[in-house]
């Protein structure tokens, strides 16, 4: 109890305080703060604690920059353990340290993020996409890195030390450290990259599309800012990922493993397209080609390529497909607009419109 403040256990809301209140969001945002910095930063958490009191009322642009500072906040505390790290390695310090490392490590991330979550839903006037996307892939990009922390105190469960079949001793202490010591560095360098982009992407909309108006009709800076936001809650989400040019759809199903693949169709479809395919002995690779139209994470594609007898790609409208997916899609351009005409394939599939 009171993990991150203190020892105290976090403070219930006051009585008669209405839920959904200036003062009830107020006390969850600090809830958050106390979580997240308290076990490696208190002034984090006292600075965490003085915003979210303001939180409510502050105007937009301000709320903007909180959003950023939230992660970069995280990213301090996790130069303060990076050096930590690196004392205990030069010490000798044995491998009871590690559970505290990934715990620690875990509980900044996933504090930061959950409390740029809590600051755009208290205040959702003022969060226009253009911020909240770099959240989404921040989220996304965080989750390979969490599975690897946990795997790590996996095998410490599963093997009795970091590595399999790991003897107890010195050598198994400074593998283990290094282990946790090159996810760390991993974690800074995402959190280095997600802060300064978001901070960039937030400088950009705010000289671009923001100040323009301003002088332009005479507007505020927050009536701006919630009217784009107004335009993006009318938008969002979009009505699927098969044939939508909404990458982050992809993104979403890429993250939380949301494809569904018909195995079986895929396989009545290769003999079918293979029964009157004359073999050729000297042909050692795929016997057709496959164009998978509206290829959704390319996920039948990636099937289809594993049996090793056609050779198939995956197009979708979204020009983002090809880096959230990591290739797997490529970006299915209108050849009327002056793009790529798509390529020649023995046989074309569209899965995703069959629903439709």
């Amino acid at each position: 109890p009171g993990f991150g403040t203190g020892g105290k256990a976090a403070a219930a809301p006051a009585a008669g305080v209405r839920p959904g209140s200036s003062s009830m969001v107020a006390e969850a945002l600090a809830s958050v703060g106390r979580l997240t910095y308290g076990h490696v930063d208190v002034e984090g958490v006292r600075w965490f604690e003085s915003m979210a009191e303001r939180v409510p009322s502050m105007p937009c642009v301000e709320a903007l920059e909180l959003l950023a500072n939230v992660r970069a906040r995280a990213l301090q505390g996790l130069g303060a353990l990076r050096s930590q790290l690196s004392s205990l390695a030069s010490a000798g310090v044995g491998p009871v340290w590690i559970p505290a490392a990934v715990h620690s490590t875990v509980v900044l991330v996933d504090g930061a993020i959950s409390a740029a979550v809590g600051l755009v839903h208290a205040r959702q006037e003022c969060m226009p996409w253009v911020v909240r996307e770099p959240l989404l892939v921040l989220v996304s990009n965080w989750m390979e890195l969490h599975s690897a922390f946990m795997q790590l105190l996996w095998d410490e469960l599963h093997f009795g030390g970091i590595f399999e079949g790991a003897t107890v001793g010195a050598a198994s202490a400074q593998a283990g450290l290094a282990r946790v010591g090159s996810l760390l560095e991993r974690t800074w360098q995402l959190l280095e990259y997600d802060t300064g982009s978001s901070v960039a992407v937030l400088r950009e909309y705010l000289s671009y599309a923001v100040e323009p108006q301003i002088g332009a009709r005479g507007r505020t800076a927050c009536e701006v800012v919630a009217s784009h936001s107004a335009g993006d809650r009318r938008l969002r989400p979009a009505a699927g990922a098969g044939c939508s040019d909404d990458g982050h759809e992809l993104l979403r199903r890429d993250t939380f493993d949301k494809w569904v693949v018909d195995h079986h169709l895929l396989g009545q479809f290769l003999r079918e397209a293979l029964a009157h395919q004359p073999l050729d002995p000297a042909n050692e690779g795929p016997a057709l080609s496959v164009v998978d139209v509206c290829g959704g994470g390319g996920k039948h594609a990636e099937f289809l390529n594993r049996s090793g007898l056609v050779l198939a790609t995956a197009h979708g409208p979204s020009e983002s497909a090809p880096e959230l997916t990591g290739g797997r899609v490529q970006a299915m351009g209108d050849a009327r607009k002056g793009a790529a005409p798509w390529p020649l394939a023995d046989w074309v599939l569209c899965l995703e419109a069959g629903p439709r």
